[in-house]
């Protein structure tokens, strides 16, 4: 084998038989997240078994990149997990993230449109589009007031540092989100037309540089925090944490079920549902049902009531 040169750029040729192999070592960390190297059986906790992994779907690639350390054990429902980027569904899951960030993700996609359309100068238009960003900003920190308080003290139980890490990024949104809002209002008091227009437009840039931040950090939670606790938790203990979804004052519920029903399918609908069945009073599952029935269509309303109906 011909010795690899020190340079950056490190290239050595390997021959074994007629097949000749580049290997170009990087730092592990430098992967990019998509770029994953395998993970042989043999670096896995003798715990798990080739048919445990097979019987679970596992899948055994990973990149090191994670700010979550990789596991490889048994978890305490007694199944075999490796950590890896997607969503690696083990058999029983429960939609801890996804439902409120599509959500999210919508509300935050309309007011990207209207501040794309709106006339800056109209001062009308301007003040109500500052109130409904402002509902916006509120609702994204409840949201995260939630996460820190149901969700990261699990994670944080078992997954050393995965929760101060999203927790710092709450942080930076909330900081970056404010400036957005101290931008609207002086352009609201500006008193001419064109210097509105010129910062309204500043304003739009702006905001859709914090959508793109705040979607990585979205896809962070449902890649890599969402599985984490889904192999390392039981049903039990995901259960009680999204119970505490629940425990919030009538109007930030409303807020967030308006917002979800608006923004999900009816197959996840249906779960949610079927899950606020079990576990809210009669009278909170109804008014929760006459939302989603001034909300969805006709189709998948009467597709929701019959499926929760059958259950």
């Amino acid at each position: 084998m011909i010795p690899c040169p020190v340079p950056i750029a490190r290239r050595c040729w390997a021959t074994w038989g007629r097949a000749v192999l580049l290997v170009v070592p990087v730092k592990p960390w430098a992967f990019p997240k998509r770029v994953i190297s395998p993970v042989t059986l043999s670096s896995v906790s003798t715990r798990c078994s080739p048919t445990d992994f097979m019987a679970n779907h596992i899948d055994l690639n990973f990149s090191s990149n994670s700010f979550c350390p990789i596991a490889k054990t048994v978890n305490k429902a007694g199944k075999c997990y490796h950590i890896s980027y997607g969503l690696r569904r083990m058999a029983i899951h429960l939609a801890l993230y996804t439902p409120i960030h599509k959500g999210l993700r919508a509300r935050l996609f309309r007011v990207s449109t209207k501040a794309g359309t709106l006339d800056y100068a109209d001062q009308a238009a301007l003040d109500a589009f500052y109130y409904e960003f402002e509902a916006v900003g509120a609702q994204m920190r409840l949201h995260h007031q939630w996460e820190e308080r149901g969700l990261h003290p699990l994670l944080a139980s078992e997954v050393p540092g995965c929760a101060e890490h999203l927790e710092e990024e709450h942080r930076k949104a909330h900081n970056r989100f404010d400036h957005l809002i101290t931008h609207l209002d002086v352009t609201r008091k500006q008193s001419e037309p064109e210097n509105q227009r010129a910062l309204g437009f500043e304003f739009y840039l702006a905001l859709n540089r914090f959508i793109a931040f705040f979607l990585h950090h979205l896809d962070k939670e449902e890649e890599r925090a969402q599985p984490a606790l889904w192999n390392l938790s039981t049903t039990e203990e995901l259960t009680g944490a999204v119970q505490t979804s629940f425990d919030v004052p009538p109007e930030q519920a409303k807020a967030n079920l308006v917002m979800v029903i608006a923004a999900t399918n009816v197959e996840e609908l249906v779960s949610l549902f079927a899950h606020m069945k079990e576990s809210v009073p009669t009278a909170a599952l109804q008014n929760a049902l006459n939302l989603a029935e001034r909300i969805l269509n006709a189709r998948d309303w009467e597709t929701l009531k019959s499926r929760l109906e059958s259950r």
